[in-house]
């Protein structure tokens, strides 16, 4: 990664820091001059990757599912670097993967107490704090993921939990606007991670990869240059955004399966044989008529993907 962005006189308490993106924040942050407070339940892990980042970070043992954790992670981070926490990526979270009706109601309850509860309290405290000590340029990192807003079976939960999320963000970057606080979120596509990894080495997780548009995994340097944006003074004017950043996978969805056989009909208009489905849901063909604008057309062709008739636009079925 080549962009660099000043971020020195910064002190950042990143969690779920132990691995992953969380390690990654942590080591693009340090090397942009931030000290950086590295959270997590692994003391072993952070203190491994604390001495591999040296000076500018500490490690800090936290579980966000416990308020009372949150609040000494932040005293502990403090106590170390001699002053406010001026910048926070909340990025803890678990998958809770699992179809729906076979889910146990403490993992559930887990899922939604990590990923959307800890990061809630782990954003308020470090607000707080920073309201509390004067600073007036502070960050805030919300961790999202594209299944946030998309329909996503197999882990309801978390996809509930990361919806949650983009909503928290938009009404705490309102609640604490005055105070010079900025919020954004970050909604990553699909990463290879340790949460991840056993499902992508599966016959159906590599029928998922092959589905995107550029059929592949995007790489966790994809969300470098962004985050050092937002944790910057240059992300001064931005703020209760939620930023997509998932190699075009979202748009998966409204093209497979229906775009690829496209032609166009003799009148001129698009005409589509793909899967789709009667007015009411049941299979069927529809005939939509031409909506007027590309955007609309192609939002009409995503609404009927998932039987297996026939669509035309623009034309009698």
């Amino acid at each position: 990664m080549s962009l660099t962005v000043d971020l020195a006189g910064r002190t950042a308490l990143i969690t779920g820091a132990s691995s992953g993106l969380g390690a990654r924040f942590g080591r693009r942050l340090a090397q942009n001059g931030a000290r950086v407070a590295l959270g997590a339940r692994r003391l072993d892990r952070l203190e491994t990757l604390a001495a591999e980042i040296g000076y500018l970070a500490r490690a800090v043992a936290m579980d966000v599912a416990s308020e009372a954790e949150i609040m000494a992670g932040y005293d502990a981070a403090e106590k170390a670097f001699g002053g406010p926490i001026d910048t926070v990526i909340a990025n803890a979270g678990i998958d809770g993967a699992g179809f729906i009706n076979d889910q146990p109601e403490e993992e559930i309850e887990r899922t939604l107490a990590i990923n959307l509860k800890g990061a809630i309290l782990t954003a308020r405290e470090g607000a707080r704090r920073m309201i509390a000590a004067g600073v007036t340029n502070g960050r805030i990192i919300m961790v999202a993921s594209i299944t946030g807003f998309q329909a996503s079976p197999g882990i309801v939960a978390y996809s509930a939990s990361k919806a949650g999320v983009i909503q928290a963000t938009r009404s705490m970057a309102r609640e604490w606007a005055r105070a010079g606080i900025c919020v954004n979120a970050i909604s990553p596509g699909y990463i290879r991670t340790d949460i991840n990894a056993d499902w992508f080495d599966t016959e159906p997780g590599q029928k998922q990869i092959a589905r995107f548009p550029r059929k592949r995994l995007m790489g966790e340097e994809g969300l470098d240059g962004p985050v050092l944006f937002l944790c910057s003074d240059e992300a001064e004017f931005v703020t209760g955004a939620n930023f997509v950043l998932d190699d075009g996978q979202t748009l998966e969805v409204l093209i497979h399966g229906v775009i690829p056989s496209a032609e166009s009909s003799a009148s001129g208009h698009l005409r589509a044989r793909g899967r789709a489905c009667g007015p009411f849901g049941s299979p069927g063909s529809l005939a939509l008529g031409r909506l007027g604008f590309p955007q609309l057309d192609r939002i009409a062709f995503g609404i009927c993907q998932r039987s297996k008739a026939s669509v035309w636009v623009g034309g009698g079925v």
